[in-house]
């Protein structure tokens, strides 16, 4: 995936310049990041519209209209056209991902919306896309009144490939893994190896996802800092990656010996972090036969969960899972190893841990 440009909100400079994109994109992905509360409150005005009178006039509009469906319209010149997927669902979600992905040789492109903590998703496809053109590219990266004016927004980024649905964590391509055959970063582990996992035995890898996307906003890398996670150097995931906590806080608490948090959730500035150094990162997960976690440099992390989306072949396939479910070799992940935490319960434990002044940590 080749992104060209990544911004937040809250911190709205540029970072790769344009020069490369050609005047048309053949294939291409628009991803922004909302508020949907604050989307909700005003229906009908555009997330997202680039628009140009002239010789062949265009326009792109991305908007939450009163029925509860996100619409987006693109017309140029005569060509025209149009997609519709439902918000309602995700009406109540902290945060929500929206990807609109083209493809012109193929002549089709995809609308999905996704809650950022719980995953859910719905997806629209479409035929006869017109694709973005560098014009309406620059006049989103350039023109913040356009790409940020709607108080939803937290972030937009854009992308010369289609962009995968679904995103669910990943680790930074350099951690440690622990295999049969020694420590390894997890870039180079491949499916087939074994690799140890969180009850000390060594399981074959299934296959391994790698997702690049943008690290910006909600989506900033988490740094989980040694000796507190990571016993002896720290740890950069996705800010929804799922860690194992343990401990007799856990046992009080929610009376088992070990529980799933996410990493954005474990951010006290002390033992996790938020990172900003690169607005894009490449996230790998490891797909085991039956789920499980795994050993990273003395920290214990969750392995990809395929869960519900082995029911949803419209939104499989559009997802880094795709390939496996191709080859028939998708596993079933009725449930997870452990239990995952909401947010309001690690809150709770992370305020009993700073009360004993002891990091939260697995």
């Amino acid at each position: 995936m080749s992104w060209i440009f990544a911004a937040s909100a809250d911190d709205p400079a540029a970072s790769p310049a344009l020069g490369a994109v050609p005047e048309r994109a053949a294939t291409g992905s628009l991803v922004l990041l909302l508020d949907p509360s604050l989307a909700f409150v005003m229906p009908g005005l555009p997330l997202l519209h680039l628009a140009e009178a002239g010789a062949v006039p265009r326009a792109f509009s991305l908007a939450l209209l009163e029925d509860g469906r996100l619409h987006l319209v693109h017309r140029r010149g005569e060509a025209r056209t149009r997609l519709a997927v439902s918000l309602s669902e995700l009406a109540d979600a902290a945060a929500a991902r929206i990807v609109y992905s083209w493809d012109l040789a193929a002549g089709r492109h995809v609308l999905s919306v996704e809650d950022l903590a719980t995953g859910a998703a719905r997806l629209s496809r479409g035929t006869g896309p017109v694709g973005l053109s560098r014009a309406e590219m620059l006049d989103a990266c350039i023109d913040r009144r356009r790409a940020f004016g709607h108080p939803a927004m937290l972030s937009l980024a854009i992308g010369t490939a289609p962009a995968t649905v679904c995103q669910a964590g990943g680790v930074h391509a350099g951690t440690p893994v622990e295999t049969a055959a020694g420590i390894v970063p997890v870039a180079q582990v491949r499916a087939g190896d074994a690799v140890r996992t969180g009850d000390g035995r060594l399981r074959r890898v299934v296959a391994v996802t790698a997702e690049r996307s943008p690290a910006i906003g909600p989506l900033r890398a988490v740094r989980l800092l040694a000796p507190y996670f990571g016993r002896s150097a720290d740890i950069i995931v996705d800010p929804r990656q799922k860690v194992v906590v343990a401990g007799p806080d856990v046992e009080y608490l929610f009376d088992c010996e070990a529980v799933l948090a996410d990493a954005q959730a474990l951010v006290d500035g002390t033992t996790a972090v938020r990172e900003d150094d690169d607005p894009f990162a490449e996230w790998y997960g490891l797909v085991f036969a039956e789920h499980d976690t795994f050993a990273a440099g003395g920290c214990l992390l969750d392995g990809r969960f395929v869960g519900r989306i082995a029911g949803a072949p419209d939104i499989l396939a559009h997802s880094a899972l795709a390939g496996l479910a191709a080859e028939g070799a998708l596993p079933v992940h009725p449930a997870r190893r452990h239990r995952v935490l909401a947010p309001w319960e690690t809150t709770a434990l992370a305020e009993m841990r700073r009360r004993r002044r002891a990091p939260v940590a697995a």
